[in-house]
């Protein structure tokens, strides 16, 4: 079985990017409002277009050699498919998540 590299690698890139971006969850304990939802689907754009937009393709004509115009097409299409799903997917489950989180300061000790 052959190990796809190039995978490894823009994968480690997009979760670095998605590290990043989930640092603010914090914020996402108290509410989630529209300020969050953008810095979600921003971050996450950024994420997926470095991963799939420029890093493998550059990978892939390094490593495989092969054809330019098919990887960046490709590698373009992709973003823009992970991004809508993402968007899409990702903020109903923030949404969700923010609401299942005990607000800090709501719970009180019974005697």
């Amino acid at each position: 079985m052959e190990l796809d590299y190039c995978f490894c690698i823009f994968r480690s890139c997009g979760g670095l990017c998605d590290d990043e971006a989930a640092r603010g969850r914090r914020r996402w304990e108290e509410s989630v409002g529209k300020k969050e939802i953008i810095f979600f689907n921003v971050a996450q754009a950024v994420a997926h277009v470095l991963a799939w937009g420029l890093v493998a393709p550059v990978l892939d004509i390094l490593i495989y050699a092969e054809p330019v115009e098919k990887l960046f097409a490709q590698g373009l299409m992709a973003s823009v498919s992970n991004i809508i799903t993402t968007g899409v997917v990702g903020t109903l489950l923030l949404l969700g998540y923010a609401k299942t989180v005990v607000k800090r300061g709501s719970l009180t000790k019974e005697d």
